[in-house]
């Protein structure tokens, strides 16, 4: 699908080439009866996350803290030596 995303809250609009909205999104349906049962029988199964998938998970995750640490360190560093403006980012 070609065309551009505006995200308002919880509403999504798309928008073609032309400017032209695109349909709107439909509500989600209720369930009733044997999909309602199905529905809560799946919800109510565990799923455990194995200790290796939590472990990867967990070390991704502090990975992407020190990344994000580190560059913000960096960019308090630039503001610093630069009087409070950091020359890598436009000033909007």
């Amino acid at each position: 699908m070609t065309g551009c995303r505006l995200a308002l809250g919880q509403f999504s609009i798309w928008y073609n080439k032309r400017g032209i909205m695109a349909r709107e999104i439909r509500e989600t349906p209720i369930l009733f009866g044997e999909d309602a049962r199905r529905f809560l029988a799946r919800m109510e199964e565990r799923h455990p996350e194995p200790p290796e998938v939590r472990a990867q998970r967990l070390r991704d995750y502090e990975f992407m803290k020190k990344a994000y640490e580190l560059g913000m360190a960096e960019k308090r560093a630039r503001e610093a030596a630069n009087g409070g403006i950091d020359p890598c980012f436009r000033q909007v």
